[in-house]
């Protein structure tokens, strides 16, 4: 099952919504107990407005609760427009 996640607000870091929260995008991800199999293994993405116009964007085909590089992202990244 999909899930998606979208902040507009001041500006954050990624993580304190994506990974830190008890029910995180990323532990639902893990945890999905409505879906036949006992994990999500769909891909993940973020999209995120920092000091230029253009978005950054990261995507991977590997779940969020899988992706090193999705939690080091979220660790350094601040933005006021995300969406995961």
């Amino acid at each position: 099952m999909c899930r998606f996640f979208a902040y507009s607000g001041t500006p954050i870091r990624l993580h304190d919504k994506l990974i830190a929260p008890e029910a995180s995008l990323v532990t639902q991800s893990a945890v999905a107990r409505q879906a036949k199999p006992v994990v999500n293994g769909d891909g993940c993405g973020i999209g995120w407005y920092g000091a230029f116009e253009t978005p950054g964007v990261s995507k991977d085909t590997r779940p969020a609760w899988s992706d090193t590089n999705f939690a080091s992202l979220c660790e350094q990244i601040s933005s006021c427009q995300f969406m995961a």
